[in-house]
């Protein structure tokens, strides 16, 4: 599921994450914030795309949590019959 772009890239999770690392990259340069709105504009922006990919990583975890539960039980009623 991870990379998928069925909608014009709305969940290219990959690609986020990467955008992440190099927003990361740039915030870290030494006269970042010489320019005050430009950095803020650019915080924003690396917030943003961050709470998407955290949020979406999460959705994928707890999706796999529950098909791990759904085989666990599903085999426990194997097991039963």
């Amino acid at each position: 599921m991870i990379g998928c772009q069925r909608s014009g890239g709305i969940f290219d999770l990959a690609g986020k994450a990467k955008l992440v690392a190099q927003l990361e990259r740039a915030a870290s340069v030494p006269d970042f914030w010489a320019d005050h709105r430009s950095a803020q504009a650019h915080m924003r922006e690396l917030t943003r795309v961050k709470d998407v990919v955290e949020s979406w990583t999460g959705l994928l975890t707890r999706s796999d949590d529950l098909v791990e539960l759904f085989e666990l039980a599903r085999a426990e009623d194997d097991v039963e019959m």
